[in-house]
């Protein structure tokens, strides 16, 4: 079986997908049985199939389902946002504007205690040889989630974190494959958004459960890339207004971009006709479509 995808060139990659392992475990039988003189021949032995490449991901609603089954978790998530409701000012995540301003979907009248719950989305790549910059350099990636509702001395622990996929290596994906990396994660939270019920520990008749994410986190170049904004050697650099590369000796900054403004301009490069079209939207703007445009807030 080979690869059908098609790049907006027309470009079909048709690489293998799955390469063909022989079973060889008869040649090692330790049993009783006499060992035949005859050769055993491939054709007489198991022929294996394995990807090339395996991508594997964790399902957040089934994690969701498993936190909220433990003792204690909602009175944490209850008691830290009422202690936060007590302090003025910004200094956590839940008292900032866009948490505020979070456009839910809304609760129908049967919810019993409908809990809103806010997911970050991590980013990263490392090299699994260790740091060194002499000898194996290979680069695998993670995606990770993280509950915002815990207190932060618990929705830091690795514990509570939600290793949703590991990226595999040798080399770091490009700005098309990152995307196509997302796109399940997308998925789900297109369908979790809609809210669904969980029997958690306080609750064990069924809480119907909202789940958004808010925040990328992550190094400048991972976030970029997972968004779809240009790299900063791009000449359209920044994600928070339009400064361009050739005038940054002047310090000036530049038009502050807006959501509107970012998302058209990701349409008009996902429905571009050619790969030159795309190019020429990316060096316009410094923006290029991501997989999470798709999510409605």
């Amino acid at each position: 079986m080979n690869c059908t995808y098609q790049t907006r060139g027309g470009k079909i990659y048709n690489s293998e997908l799955f390469k063909e392992n022989t079973n060889f475990s008869a040649l090692h039988d330790k049993g009783i049985a006499p060992r035949q003189s005859s050769t055993i021949q491939r054709n007489e032995l198991g022929v294996i199939n394995t990807p090339i490449c395996t991508y594997y991901t964790h399902s957040l609603k089934k994690w969701t389902k498993w936190l909220l089954a433990l003792d204690s978790m909602e009175d944490q998530m209850d008691s830290w946002k009422n202690n936060l409701a007590q302090v003025k000012g910004t200094t956590e995540i839940q008292q900032s504007f866009a948490w505020k301003a979070f456009a839910w979907t809304p609760t129908k009248a049967e919810d019993i205690k409908p809990l809103q719950l806010v997911f970050s989305i991590f980013i990263d790549w490392f090299n699994p040889w260790g740091n060194k910059i002499s000898g194996k350099q290979e680069r695998l990636g993670v995606i990770i989630l993280n509950c915002l509702n815990l207190p932060p001395l618990l929705h830091h622990k690795p514990a509570f974190l939600l290793l949703y996929s590991i990226i595999p290596g040798p080399n770091s994906p490009d700005v098309v494959t990152i995307s196509n990396c997302l796109q399940s994660l997308v998925d789900e939270l297109m369908e979790l958004k809609d809210g669904f019920t969980v029997l958690t520990a306080q609750n064990p008749e069924g809480r119907q459960v909202y789940l958004q994410v808010l925040p990328i986190r992550g190094d400048l170049l991972a976030i970029h890339k997972a968004v779809g904004f240009g790299s900063p050697a791009a000449s359209k650099f920044c994600g928070w207004c339009d400064a361009n590369l050739n005038e940054l000796q002047l310090m000036k900054v530049g038009t502050k971009r807006t959501g509107y403004e970012i998302l058209e301009a990701a349409k008009a490069w996902k429905n571009a006709k050619s790969l030159k079209a795309q190019e020429d939207i990316r060096k316009e703007t410094g923006i290029r479509w991501s997989e999470l445009n798709r999510l409605p807030y």
